[in-house]
């Protein structure tokens, strides 16, 4: 008996093509995986370092607010322009200063409290700053450091 099916024209035998096909996807897959990482890596390091300098240059701001009412209050003790928010600009930042003349009130406290605050970009430094003047005018620096809020 002669039977109706017709040759194929593929052959079931295994062929080397496919293993190669498979080593190349894993490769290929090992290789994409290891390349994003690095490159989160490489992002998460360079904002790390865009932030800290943003937090030092936040910080000298806030210094240099701190240092131009520190030249008001010498100047005049009687200074009190800034009893509510002032905004010194300090290059393309700026630094909002508050000062607390307590001098004025003529009492036994006589302190001056300046609390300045830069801000660059995100990040947000505050220093606090206090003063007291004696009877003759004379100016001291009695503590000066960094707020954490």
């Amino acid at each position: 008996m002669k039977s109706n099916l017709l040759p194929t024209p593929y052959s079931l035998l295994p062929k080397r093509g496919q293993a190669a096909l498979v080593l190349v996807l894993v490769v290929g897959s090992i290789v994409l995986i290891a390349g994003l990482t690095l490159l989160f890596l490489v992002i998460s390091l360079t904002n790390s370092i865009f932030g800290l300098r943003a937090a030092n240059r936040a910080l000298g701001v806030a210094n240099a607010g701190v240092e131009d009412m520190m030249l008001r209050v010498v100047r005049d003790t009687g200074f009190n322009a800034c009893a509510s928010t002032c905004t010194i600009l300090i290059g393309n930042d700026n630094a909002k200063v508050i000062v607390v003349n307590n001098y004025l009130s003529g009492g036994i406290d006589s302190t001056i409290v300046i609390e300045s605050e830069g801000a660059v970009l995100t990040a947000k430094r505050k220093v606090r700053t206090v003063l007291s003047v004696d009877s003759t005018g004379r100016v001291t620096v009695v503590s000066r450091g960094q707020v954490i809020f």
